[in-house]
């Protein structure tokens, strides 16, 4: 076989393997399968957006003092409710008074094991905002959210790299 021959067969190959999976990750339907046994049927796409969206509202919102409310928007909030409290004296969560969500992105499976997030998920960028509205940080901070018993919650791995830093580095309990 001749040199242009294999890179035309090649070439061939890898644009019909990336129409088959391009046609594959844009077909998201409600209904998700989690595994062979079970099946998750998410609110549709402006629903998940708009409570995903609430989710890192609640979260953010530090000029509540109320714990509980953030904590039932994390996952595996219990186990972080200490760390979180301790994370509301630092001088990041002191600067800041909420976040205002940019996007939301609904991920594809592979994108959510390539995060290290259970699937389904979705990618977040936010703004956290000082008192004044204005962004803390020049550029947004991304995160991520799943869907956790038929509810939208901020992915604990998100909160724990910001509790990380909120902790001078050290991972704090929960983590």
């Amino acid at each position: 076989m001749s040199n242009f021959s294999f890179k035309l067969k090649f070439g061939v190959a890898i644009i019909i393997f990336v129409l088959l999976l391009s046609a594959c990750s844009s077909n998201r339907s409600a209904t998700l399968a989690q595994s062979s046994s079970s099946t998750v049927v998410l609110p549709n796409k402006s629903e998940s957006v708009s409570k995903i969206t609430l989710a890192y509202e609640t979260l953010f919102d530090l000029g509540n003092p109320s714990i509980q409310p953030k904590v039932d928007v994390v996952q595996n909030g219990q186990q972080l409710e200490a760390s979180m409290k301790e994370a509301f004296d630092s001088s990041l969560s002191k600067a800041a008074s909420s976040a205002k969500v940019v996007s939301v992105s609904l991920e594809a499976k592979q994108a959510c094991l390539i995060a290290d997030e259970n699937y389904p998920c979705a990618k977040v960028t936010y703004n956290l905002l000082t008192p004044a509205g204005t962004p803390i940080f020049t550029t947004p901070s991304t995160g991520y959210a799943i869907y956790l018993n038929d509810k939208w919650v901020v992915a604990k791995n998100t909160i724990c790299s910001l509790l990380t830093l909120a902790n001078s580095n050290k991972v704090p309990s929960g983590c």
